[in-house]
């Protein structure tokens, strides 16, 4: 038997006893609460099984219409074609779902996350090549956070999506990268934008990123002519995959403004109904106190009168609405798209000044990780129409950078400071998912999600040693604020039922200022190190 034969056999032990435990407690969530996200799949696997390709997005005979990519699309015509072998009943719209349906359905969610599970797999099985002294202890502890992480169980089995899956599609396309292989690589990031669009934010980093490594490789000594002569090729081989996946409809008459109209409904408003925790609920925040306090300084001004008449669709929850500000200026689509760009600018910045270290597979590991975390989180923080589940992205690449880093002296400090870094974003991320969930069941997976946060810490903290006093007493000043915030709905819900929508704009905008500060921290610091 060959070493690496023994090594592959020995990370899988590690691993298994693991996954074996995340499906243990996705099986456990298959009898939770039917969400409205359930019955939206279960139409477009319907409308994928029945209909041709060209009319998947031309139906409007149910409000739940198709606005994803055509990947997507293909992906749930795939799981419907295997439902249907084993339940015909799903598929009768015209009939409630029963039990099995929905275990079923859950069961689709559970096979696409097993695919997460061998992309991290994969990742560890560099590392155990090209790091040999990485602990098993280490090697295991890392698979476990990613397979068990409290926000894909809440958003995924629970209240039922796919972000898994797409999380798995961006670790294969790093995969790829890690190993050199340029024309993979650029198909993978072309899937997925195929599966969502709102990887199209990653796409200008992956090009660059790409021209980088294959600059360094072969043209170093040549001028920026050739640089720029191999980003025009990457570009190229990217746009030639992506109209190759939506070349169907781009062919039947009309489809190409109807397809663009699905996946940029620009018209559904800034702020989702559930506010994600980023800059534009703080921005929401800082709109209603300037609001409040404009009305209690000049009660008798005519700006205090006409915002007496103005109710706040925006503070109740609703979606659509274009202009969600009374007294802040309203952005545009094109002003938030604009501050995503210029916020991945720093970036483009990073990569090219360490483009040397592209090269190696656990050196580019770091800086990309890096990269594709600072994208994320702009495109989370100043995105127009932002879900919550938009932080997975950020939050899962950043695990990597934090769970990874030698801890040699040299190391000890930038990894540390990782570890701060994503533990606060872990735990926002988390937080802002519990009030998609409700019911006994789901009360049990958030006490879950409290005891494997402290065990966490915990761990980290015996592993790492942290010694800064700050540090420490400022995180467990946030999981007691967080905590505060997650119990503030059952108080203000009974004692001030006219402010129904306070706790979740008091958590969205107290996540903000969270998510904003680990941006500026992220894409600001600690490069050099």
């Amino acid at each position: 038997m060959s070493p690496s034969e023994d090594c592959h056999k020995t990370l899988y032990s590690l691993c298994f006893p693991w996954l074996c435990l995340s499906l243990s407690i996705q099986l456990f969530l298959f009898p939770s609460y039917k969400s409205t996200d359930m019955d939206v799949h279960r139409y477009w696997k319907v409308l994928t099984l029945y209909l041709p390709p060209q009319k998947w997005y031309t139906d409007t005979r149910s409000p739940w219409t198709l606005d994803y990519p055509p990947g997507f699309a293909c992906l749930e015509w795939l799981l419907a074609h295997m439902v249907a072998l084993v339940d015909k009943h799903l598929f009768q719209l015209d009939q409630s779902v029963t039990r099995l349906d929905i275990w079923i359905m859950r069961s689709t969610v559970v096979l696409c996350d097993l695919c997460l599970a061998h992309a991290v797999y994969l990742h560890l099985n560099i590392f155990r090549k090209y790091q040999p002294e990485i602990s098993d202890t280490r090697l295991s502890f890392v698979f476990a956070v990613f397979v068990l992480q409290p926000s894909l169980f809440f958003v995924d089995h629970i209240h039922f999506q796919y972000n898994g899956f797409l999380i798995a599609c961006l670790f294969y396309s790093s995969y790829f990268f890690r190993l050199g292989k340029y024309l993979s690589f650029l198909c993978s990031v072309a899937i997925l934008v195929l599966l969502k669009q709102t990887f199209l934010y990653i796409v200008p980093v992956s090009i660059f990123a790409c021209t980088c490594q294959r600059y360094v490789a072969r043209y170093q000594t040549k001028g920026m002519i050739t640089f720029c002569r191999l980003f025009i090729q990457s570009s190229i081989v990217f746009a030639f995959f992506v109209l190759l996946g939506i070349s169907p409809w781009i062919v039947y008459k009309g489809q190409w403004r109807i397809l663009c109209g699905r996946l940029f409904p620009f018209h559904r408003g800034l702020l989702h109904a559930y506010w994600a925790p980023h800059f534009w609920a703080l921005y929401g925040c800082l709109d209603l106190f300037s609001r409040k306090c404009i009305q209690l300084v000049f009660p008798h001004s005519q700006m205090a009168a006409k915002m007496r008449n103005i109710t706040s669709s925006a503070t109740r929850g609703w979606i659509g609405i274009r202009k969600p500000f009374v007294v802040l200026p309203n952005p545009s689509p094109w002003m938030c798209h604009v501050l995503v760009v210029v916020g991945m600018l720093f970036c483009f910045y990073r990569l090219w000044k360490k483009r040397h270290l592209l090269l190696h597979p656990i050196d580019s590991m770091w800086l990309w990780v890096r990269a594709w975390s600072g994208v994320w989180l702009s495109s989370f923080l100043f995105g127009w129409h932002v879900h919550e589940k938009a932080i997975l992205m950020p939050q899962f690449c950043m695990l990597w950078y934090c769970l990874i880093k030698e801890e040699d002296e040299k190391h000890q400090g930038l990894l540390r400071w990782w570890w701060w870094l994503t533990s606060m974003i872990s735990t926002m991320a988390s937080s802002c998912m519990v009030p998609l969930i409700f019911g006994c069941l789901e009360r049990i997976v958030v006490l879950g999600w409290i005891l494997w946060m402290m065990m966490y810490l915990l761990v980290v903290e015996m592993t790492w040693r942290i010694q800064s006093r700050w540090r420490r007493r400022y995180l467990i000043l946030h999981q007691l604020v967080l905590l505060l915030l997650l119990g503030l709905p059952g108080i203000v819900h009974r004692w001030l039922p006219r402010f129904p929508f306070l706790p979740q704009m008091l958590l969205s905008g107290y996540g903000g200022i969270i998510c904003g500060w680990v941006y500026v921290e992220m894409v600001f610091g600690g490069w050099d190190e």
